[in-house]
């Protein structure tokens, strides 16, 4: 098994972490805001990856 350097990483952190765990933090919430009555917050699924750059743009 090969040891992964600081910009391997980060990059997993940054971008692979964020995907992964995205379609559950959405499901959550969807979930969350319907049942304490009131409509659900429906966030719209989104490229992760182009997020990130966009972020690191500003």
């Amino acid at each position: 098994m090969q040891k992964l350097d600081d910009k391997d990483k980060k990059w997993m952190l940054e971008e692979n972490a964020v995907a992964i765990l995205f379609p559950y933090l959405r499901a959550l919430i969807i979930t969350f805001t319907s049942n304490v009555n009131v409509p659900p917050l429906i966030l719209l699924t989104t490229y992760v990856k182009n997020l990130a750059k966009k972020t690191n743009e500003i």
